[in-house]
């Protein structure tokens, strides 16, 4: 497998390795020997408090119980606002090495220059100064606001020591808060050639570190587990049971939890005779595993589930494990132990151990000092780890993946204990809202068991403190989800209770998005879309909840599905729909609603009053036919026919002037014009004329129908549709009024009511017929010609649609127009897939043509938008037009 390699900038330390210390403090060293620079720095700095800079001359205060001359430090003080006293300091000895014997001499003095010995407030002699101790005033002494003094810290050693790091803090009481503010040096003591004990003082430049940022806590107490010794605990689901392991060191046995009525309830007690220290269960293969950390030089083990209980798997030959971790990188499982020696002065390597398939074999060795916990985590995909060092001098370190190895990337150190001596015996991750967040368990310092602990959040390149828990004694923190609540478990110590804490972040509402408005057509299928909605905490999933707010006045329109992220409904009446939509998060949290408008239009009828007509005897009975009159939509048609005009004296009447077909009495000779207005329900459509006259009536020219050939085959043309209504003899006038440039077509017998000419060229040709009754020509009838150049399944198929329309009843269409109009619409596809338009000419049959013959196949009988009106023409033409989508969707 290959893997990618980072690598990472190794974050700032503030304990520094001998040999670092080392070649750090020379770069500080300001002058000659004897001229230092002593900087005072605030931990909490209160109201702008300062402890300036100022150069140091050596001076000699004689012998007193140590041999040598004793040497001091000046520092220039203003007392910062409210401070009234100094009460002391404390002194913090940061070679961990031999103990030693120190004098220190606190004296703080109105004028400037070397130390004159007076106004001394405390010298004691510390015998035995391993870690630290704390030199109090006899009582407290008195400090005016804004006043300078000069500090002076003296100090010898009783040895001959080389580079003794000292740490002094200062105690000053505010009384206007109650507050004690701590002001911070940090030193070294030096032995020279003459052997005289040298101070040197030096700027840290990390510290003091800035003060915390204000967090709002984010746990509250929940439930007290009774724990004994060495806590460890692990969480656990088997089948969806949900489990607690806790390990008591002190009574060697391990207890199991079942949650059970929103509390852990204890289910089973495991004796053990070993010195068990830590347990963590694991998944492979949907197997559940269970690694036993043991102490006390024995080897650790590693159990399995076996369908009633664990059973022993393997042996891990590392010694003095206090904790095991298992993670996954690129599918591989990897386990790691936390190696605790004894000995503080000996390096011990922490084991990382890969899954082989079969069991787990040694992967990578990690130097820690006495590890005593090991956590995984992913952020934004990446793999950390991240250990406890339990050592006194040692932070918590965050390892990173590199692609091939973990590298360091974090020292983890709480502000609260910058610089003191922690033993951090536990380390947690867990996510709240997708955030990432590491609990450090601080087991004691040098003197208690009784600090704080700390949580801290991923910033987004490192992670910062943001919230202290009490504890005493803390090993660990354990954490888990229930119920969609993230809780974090505290194991103290001995007999103290350990303590569960729920997370109490602010849960936000979730956003619904009720989707884009809508435009749809009377009865359409309404789809709506709220996968838009979101929740700015992740807690998924949403549940939906949709309701038509609005409809339009006697509107049945029902929802289905109303509470997935989709519904539908057929708006089935013209106008606005109002939906709304509100969604709630995993939490039960309710959204505020998000509405979308689905909105209506309607296309009013189309009205045909049907041909012209001549009279030739007064009296005569005149029928209307407005029945070619139709609607896009296929609602019902409503029909006003009105005379327009009749001649002088004419006492005519309209049957029904409501009706599809009504007649009337043409009872004087002249013209009578009777317009046919249409409606539906919601508009009204454009009136249509006929015309009845007892004049000549101008004969009706028909050229025939459209016809699509190929290239040099000869056109028959027919004109013996044209009719007269007089019934007058027609002549016949045929002309080419549009053909290719190139082509020299011409009519055979341009007279003859039947003829032909011959498609010489590809393209399109245009016939026109004029006809004749020997008083008046008729309007043109054209027909459109197309030849094509080539001919395949496509060309032959719709050639042969077109012969199919042409041999259909008139009586079959909606309107007689139509069988025209539907056989234009065939030649537009044709002379599209001539011009290799083929994803038009495929868009133009599937949602145009197609639509207009489809009823009979789609519902069993024609539908509102068919132009062919039964089912034995319709099966004629859609089964061909569903071929020629067929054929045209290959050749795309």
């Amino acid at each position: 497998m290959e893997h990618k390699t980072t690598k990472f900038k190794k974050f700032t330390h503030l304990r520094r390795d001998r040999e670092e210390n080392d070649n750090w403090l020379k770069s500080k060293i300001i002058g000659v020997l004897g001229i230092f620079t002593f900087i005072v720095l605030g931990i909490f700095i209160f109201s702008n408090a300062v402890l300036a800079t100022t150069p140091i001359m050596d001076t000699d205060i004689g012998n007193d119980v140590f041999y040598g001359n004793l040497n001091h430090v000046e520092q220039e003080v203003t007392v910062p606002s409210g401070v009234t006293n100094i009460n002391g300091a404390w002194i913090h000895n940061r070679d961990y090495g031999a103990p030693n014997k120190i004098k220190f001499c606190i004296t703080l003095e109105h004028k400037e220059g070397n130390y004159s010995g007076g106004d001394t407030l405390v010298c004691k002699v510390v015998d035995n100064v391993k870690w630290g101790t704390t030199i109090m005033l006899d009582k407290p002494f008195p400090v005016n606001e804004g006043e300078k003094y000069y500090l002076h810290f003296i100090g010898r050693d009783q040895n001959d020591l080389i580079f003794k790091p000292f740490e002094a803090y200062f105690n000053l009481d505010n009384p206007l808060d109650g507050n004690v503010y701590l002001y911070h040096s940090t030193g070294v003591f030096q032995s020279f050639i003459d052997r005289d004990l040298k101070m040197i003082v030096y700027t840290d430049e990390n510290w003091p570190p800035p003060p915390p940022v204000e967090h709002e806590d984010i746990l509250e107490f929940y439930q007290n587990i009774p724990t004994n010794g060495f806590p460890e605990a692990e969480y656990f689901e088997i089948n969806g049971d949900k489990y607690l392991a806790v390990v008591n060191f002190a009574t060697k046995n391990i207890k199991i939890y079942q949650w059970e009525n929103l509390f852990f309830n204890e289910i089973q007690n495991i004796p053990y005779l070993n010195n068990v220290y830590s347990c963590e269960s694991f998944k492979i293969n949907e197997e559940t595993y269970l690694a036993i950390a043991i102490v006390g030089g024995v080897d650790s083990v590693i159990y399995k589930w076996n369908g009633t209980n664990f059973e022993e798997f393997q042996f891990i030959s590392i010694k003095e494990v206090y904790d095991w971790e298992s993670f996954q990188i690129d599918g591989e499982t990897y386990i790691v132990g936390a190696e605790n020696g004894s000995d503080v002065n000996v390096l011990y390597y922490s084991k990382i151990y890969k899954w082989n398939g079969i069991n787990f074999e040694e992967f990578q060795s990690i130097i820690t000092s006495r590890a005593r916990e090991w956590d995984s985590f992913e952020i934004d995909g990446e793999q950390y780890l991240v250990v406890a060092n339990s050592h006194y001098n040692a932070d918590p370190v965050v390892y990173k993946w590199n692609g091939e190895t973990l590298e360091e990337f974090q020292y983890i150190s709480s502000l609260e204990h910058q610089g003191e001596l922690i033993y951090n015996y536990g380390c947690e991750s867990f996510k709240i809202n997708g955030e990432t967040y590491l609990a450090i368990a601080n087991f004691r310092d040098w003197n208690t068991m009784e600090i704080n602990s700390y949580i801290f959040k991923w910033d987004g390149s490192a992670f910062m403190e943001i919230q202290a828990i009490p504890t005493n004694g803390a090993f660990g923190f354990r954490s888990f989800i229930i119920n969609n609540e993230t809780y974090v478990m505290a194991l103290n110590y001995g007999g103290t209770d350990s303590v569960i804490y729920k997370a109490i972040l602010s849960n936000s509402s979730p956003l619904a998005n009720a989707g884009m408005d809508q435009f749809v057509v009377r009865g359409d299928l309404v789809i709506l879309d709220g996968g838009g909605s979101s929740d700015p905490d992740e807690n998924y999933p949403l549940s939906y909840s949709w309701d038509i707010v609005s409809r339009p006045i006697d509107s049945t329109a029902v929802l289905f599905g109303e509470n997935t992220v989709s519904p539908t409904f057929i708006a089935d009446l013209p106008g606005d729909y109002v939906v709304r939509l509100t969604v709630t998060d995993s939490l039960g949290l309710v959204s505020d609603y998000d509405e979308v408008l689905v909105s209506t239009f309607n296309t009013p009828p189309i009205a045909d009053a049907g041909e012209d007509q001549s009279v030739i005897q007064i009296g005569a009975l005149i029928q209307l036919d407005g029945s070619q009159s139709y609607d896009e939509e296929g609602d019902n048609i409503n029909y006003l026919w009105t005379f327009v005009n009749k001649p002088v004296g004419s006492m005519a009447v309209l049957s029904d002037v409501t009706a599809v077909n009504p007649t009337f009495t043409a009872d004087i000779q002249g013209e009578y014009i009777i317009e046919l207005t249409t409606s539906d329900t919601w508009s009204t459509g454009n009136p249509d004329q006929v015309i009845i006259t007892f004049e000549n009536v101008v004969p009706v020219a028909n050229a025939g129908v459209n016809q699509s050939v190929l290239e040099g085959d000869i056109v028959y043309l027919d004109g013996s549709g044209s009719l007269d209504a007089n019934l007058d003899s027609l002549t016949y006038s045929w002309g080419i009024i549009s053909k290719s440039d190139s082509s020299l077509a011409e009519i055979n017998e341009s007279t003859y009511i039947q003829t032909s000419f011959v498609a010489d060229m590809s393209g399109q040709y245009i016939i026109s017929l004029t006809v004749n009754d020997g008083f008046t020509d008729s309007e043109p009838s054209n027909v459109t010609v197309v030849a094509i150049s080539y001919q395949d399944a496509v060309t032959d198929t719709l050639q042969e649609i077109i012969i199919e329309i042409n041999e259909l009843d008139l009586s079959v269409l909606k309107n007689k127009d139509m069988q025209n109009a539907l056989t234009n619409k065939i030649n537009s596809v044709l002379a599209k897939i001539d011009d290799g338009l083929y994803w038009e000419a495929l868009d133009h049959l599937q949602n145009d043509i197609l639509k207009k013959t489809n009823g009979c196949t789609e519902i069993g009988e024609p539908d509102n938008n068919d132009w062919i009106r039964d089912c034995v023409s319709q099966r004629k033409i859609y089964p061909l037009i569903i071929e020629v989508i067929g054929l045209l969707e290959t050749l795309i």
